[in-house]
């Protein structure tokens, strides 16, 4: 139930959808009382009610895939620690994904382009390597668009 929770309240991300949503919560709700009671028995539950509560890091990759840049972002989103991150691969122009959280992330002039976004607020998209870190360092509060 705890996995069952975790993945729908990652598909309600990818796909948009409230219901999702709305199930993963009973879930969650239903088994409150045993995570207060041996929170170390249920720690898929806390994961997924961390999820819940806080959201995700939404990360969006656009472009040729073995563009040196989209090397470099794959590499820094690896050594990032980001609670409960969401990673997405748009493709490239001719293999364009449809996915609503995806919708409208291209890759910018031709070149790898990544974007960062945490509850659904997001940062400007990132061209470059060091665009890409600058987001990890600072505040959603303090770039969103």
């Amino acid at each position: 139930n705890a996995l069952a929770a975790f993945a729908l309240l990652r598909l309600a991300i990818i796909f948009g959808e409230k219901r999702y949503e709305q199930l993963a919560e009973k879930t969650l709700a239903a088994a409150a009382p045993m995570m207060q009671r041996a929170p170390a028995g249920f720690l898929t539950f806390i994961l997924a009610s961390d999820l819940y509560v806080h959201g995700a890091t939404e990360i969006t990759l656009a472009g040729d895939s073995r563009h040196p840049t989209m090397t470099a972002f794959r590499r820094i989103i690896g050594e990032q620690f980001i609670p409960n991150r969401l990673i997405m691969y748009a493709g490239e122009e001719e293999r364009k994904q449809t996915l609503p959280v995806i919708e409208g992330r291209e890759a910018m002039k031709g070149l790898p382009t990544a974007w960062v976004c945490r509850n659904r607020v997001c940062f400007a998209p990132a061209a470059t390597p060091e665009e890409l870190v600058e987001k990890f360092e600072t505040p959603a509060s303090v770039q969103a668009d």
